[in-house]
C-alpha cells in the first residue's frame, strides 16, 4: 500500500492506493516522459512566445 498525503490552504487529504498499481502507473509515465525531459513536454517556451507576441 502507498499512502500519499496532500496538503493545501483549502484542506488536506490522505490517499491510499495499491503499491503494484502505483508502480505500474509510474513505469508507464516514465516511458512517456523520461526523467529530465519534463520541461520539453510542457511546451512552456512555445506558450510564452505566443503570449508575448500578442
Amino acid at each position: 500500500v502507498v499512502l500519499m498525503a496532500l496538503t493545501s490552504p483549502d484542506g488536506d487529504a490522505l490517499l491510499e492506493a495499491p503499491a503494484a498499481q502505483v508502480s505500474a502507473w509510474l513505469e508507464r509515465t516514465l516511458r512517456v516522459v523520461p526523467p529530465g525531459t519534463e520541461g520539453e513536454q510542457l511546451g512552456i517556451d512555445d506558450a510564452l512566445d505566443q503570449l508575448l507576441a500578442q
